[in-house]
This record gives C-alpha cells, structure tokens and sequence, in this order.
C-alpha cells in the first residue's frame, strides 16, 4: 500500500515530460509496444493500447491514451523513474560522467591535481563506485585520442552568431583537449540534440547556408526552372485559346497537347511553389546539412571556436567506448549522422504575411514576389474587386486570363506579365549574388512560411527537435 508521503511526492505523467529527454520518449514508446503496464497515481497499473502510437512520431503527435479501447488520461499515469521521476539520483548524470572522464584521465596520466578542482568536487562522491568505470574509459580515450590531459567545459557558455534565434548558448562541446573538442553521449540515454523551436528553426536556417555554398549551380538550375516556367505562358498564346482548344472536343496535335500540358503544369507551380522546395528538403544531402550543424554546431558557434565540437563520443557507462565519429565534414560525417533520422519539413499554406520565419537580418532584398505583382498590378490595371487578393491569386488570375474581373487586366495582361517577369529576372540575379544567404532569400522572396521542423531521432547518433507554428 502507498503511504500518505507517497501521495504528496508523485507527478502524473506528461507530454512536456517526454518532450524533455529522448531516453523518456523511448521508454514511453517501448512500454506500449511491449504491453507493460504504466503505474497509475491511484497505486495501480494500466495497459495502454498500442493504437495510441498510430502515426505518431513525437509526443506532440498523441491524440488520445486509451486502455482497452476506453479513453484514459494524461493525469491517471505516473510520473516513475523511466521518465524523469521518482527521485533518482543514485547514478551520474551525463555531466558528471564527463567529469569522471576527466579525472580518470588526468589520474592515468599521473597529473597531480587529478582530485582536485571543480571536476573532482562535482564527482568525488561518485568516485568510489564509479572508479572501475570511469578508468576504464579513461583508458579508451587516451588509447583512441592520443591525450595526456582532459577538461571538461561543465556549465560555460559560448557565444553565438548574431543570427541565431535560440537562447541556449551551451557549447557542443563537452570535453576539451586542445584542438579536440568532445561531444560526449550515453548509449541509449542521450541524443545530439533536443531542441525548442527557436533553436530547430535556426539550425535549419544553417542548414540552409551551408546546402547554399555546396550547391550554387543546383539553386541556380531552380531559380531559372522557375523563371521558365512563370514565362512560358506568356509568349505560347492567350490561356483562354488553349482552355478553348482543350475543351473542344477536336483531336489535337502533338503540339496542341505540349500548350495545354504546359498550361496546366504552370498552374500546378503558381499553386504549389512550395513542392519544389520540399523536394530539396527531402534529399539526403539536405538532411546531412542539417544533421551536421546540429551535432557540430559549426554555424552556431562560429565566434567561439572552441565550442564547436570535432568528435562525437558515444560510451557505455559500464566502461567502454561505444562509437566515435570525427566531425571532419558534411558530405562524410554529415551523412552518418544523418542515418537512422527521419526529417521533416513543411510550409504553412495560404498566409498573408508572409517573412514571419523565414526573415534572417542580413538577408537584404530589393523587392519581393509579392511587392513586384502588387506593383506592377497597380499600374492603372487593378480593380476593386481583386485589391484584397494575395500576390499568387493575383499572379494565377492574370496567367489563367480571366475575363469577369476587368477589361483592364484583360487588356493590359500581357503588359502586367512582361513586367513582372522582368523584375522577377533581375530579382533572380540578385538572389544568386547572396552566397551562403541564396536559399534563405530565395524563400524570403516568396513570402513563405515555414511551417515545421522535425526531427524523429534513430539510429547510433539520434537528434530529436521540434517546430511548430
């Protein structure tokens, strides 16, 4: 039977409790696909079925607990040790073992304030039950690393770069031993990294940065398959000819068909711009961009150098060293990391104001898509009738030749179209002068808005990190 002080001392189960730690989410997960039972707060046990992770790939993601079918909430399950309660603290945490490391370095290598200073007053009370371990690693790393010494970083923080929206300034790296800086992780307790919002938006800014500089003359391709694309139309015919000519009934030529397939693929890009970023998003290169900044946080921490990390350390606290990966490139270490994550990208459609995510301060264009429709639609053309349209309807309307809106845009369409494309084609020109900022003005441009960001960790380096609007 549970005692009065029980009652007091346990929490109920929570979202934001398996939001905190990988290692949480995973028990959580591994209970349910296993049929073990979940303690209650009433002193009793439950079975969750195993319906409740049906298309889940975060907490977030949860719709509904149930138990044989009948709801069951978030407040009848208790918060045990497998998710961060029940008091603990009998092991050391993953900074402690860092500190522990440490120390049994600095011992092997017969250094004689081993046992003192902050490390050794952090973890002296672990060192009698923990020494056997902690030597034995200690002895792997100066096998692997070649070291005579080691630091660890502990509570320092870093500075970041001016661009970075995320508040958490804690270096990559954990240990440090001159030019090799350590980011130390615990077999099937640690992820590279758990992240805010903030902090996932701005490594997918990164991300976008470095994929920028590895990849000019694939963005470059884009930027131009857009233009061409918005272009065609313009110089094949009038859109109300081709519509005609579709629904006539009349067999048609090899080339008719080519008009109207291109009619009809322009309006699948004006609507659906977004498919062609995405399609880059999906690519494994991309996800190694990603991936890389997250482990190594070589963006992030570019005025601090020493919290870049060059080494990810994976240990077994039984003492050994599991797995080490030298962070030596995106293409290499890039696409190991990025083995086992599943990553996800999506834009939010249909929103008005647009540069809500996506605005970076030194991304510096002349005019946007919208600026340059807007504009041009407003030389003598508009009515009141279309005023309240967004820059793609107007765009779409003008494309599709529409005759119920006003003679004046019928008439002055073509006009309206050169323009346009004019400035969308000196737009392009500057777009691709921005280096490493090319992607992030490309999508600025368009005025779109980034919707999420999600990582669903796995594999020998898991990442985890959410966004959401």
């Amino acid at each position: 039977m549970k005692t009065f002080k029980h009652y007091i001392n346990e929490a109920n189960l929570s979202i934001a409790d398996l939001n905190k730690e990988l290692y949480r989410w995973n028990n959580f997960k591994n209970k349910i696909e296993t049929g073990d039972a979940f303690a209650t707060t009433k002193g009793g046990s439950i079975v969750l079925d195993k319906s409740v992770l049906d298309g889940v790939i975060d907490p977030s993601d949860i719709k509904a607990l149930t138990s044989k079918g009948k709801k069951v909430t978030w407040s009848q399950l208790e918060k045990t040790h497998e998710f961060g309660g029940g008091g603990g603290g009998a092991d050391p945490t993953g900074a402690q073992w860092e500190a522990l490391i440490c120390v049994g370095v600095n011992k092997l290598k017969g250094l004689s304030d081993w046992n003192s200073g902050s490390e050794w007053s952090d973890v002296k009370h672990f060192w009698t039950n923990h020494q056997e371990a902690s030597l034995l690693l200690a002895k792997d790393f100066i096998k692997k690393f070649k070291i005579s010494e080691l630091t660890q970083l502990g509570g320092a923080t870093a500075a970041t770069d001016n661009e970075w929206l995320g508040k958490d300034r804690t270096p990559k790296t954990d240990m440090i031993n001159k030019k090799i800086h350590i980011s130390l992780k615990k077999a099937g307790g640690s992820q590279l990294m758990s992240a805010g919002p903030a902090e996932a938006l701005s490594t997918f800014h990164a991300a976008l940065s470095t994929y920028s500089l590895s990849n000019v003359g694939d963005i470059h391709k884009l930027m131009n398959n857009i233009e061409n694309d918005m272009g065609k139309m313009s110089t094949r015919g009038t859109i109300t000819s081709i519509k005609a000519m579709r629904d006539s009934g009349k067999k048609l030529s090899k080339a008719d068909k080519s008009k109207i397939a291109e009619m009809e693929n322009f309006h699948k890009i004006a609507k659906d711009l977004t498919n062609q970023f995405d399609q880059i998003f999906k690519t494994n290169e991309f996800k190694n961009h990603f991936c890389f900044e997250a482990a190594s946080g070589t963006v992030k921490f570019k005025p601090s150098p020493t919290a870049i990390a060059t080494h990810i350390v994976v240990f077994d606290p039984l003492g050994k060293i599991n797995n080490t990966l030298l962070l030596d490139s995106i293409d290499k270490a890039g696409s190991k990391l990025s083995k086992g994550n599943n990553f996800y990208v999506s834009f939010k459609g249909g929103s008005t104001y647009p540069y809500l995510t996506v605005r970076s301060k030194k991304v510096k264009i002349k005019e946007s898509f919208a600026d340059i429709v807007k504009d041009e639609c407003s030389l003598g053309y508009l009515s009141e009738d279309v005023e309240q349209l967004n820059e793609f309807q107007l765009f779409d309307k003008l494309m599709s030749g529409v005759t119920n809106i006003s003679n004046k845009i019928v008439n002055g369409a073509k006009k309206i179209l050169k323009g346009i494309l004019s400035r969308i084609k000196e737009a392009f020109n500057q777009l691709k002068q921005l280096g490493a900022k090319m992607m992030i003005g490309l999508i600025h441009f368009f005025g779109l808005d980034i919707k999420s960001v999600k990582v669903s960790g796995g594999g020998i380096y898991p990442l985890w990190m959410i966004y959401r609007q």
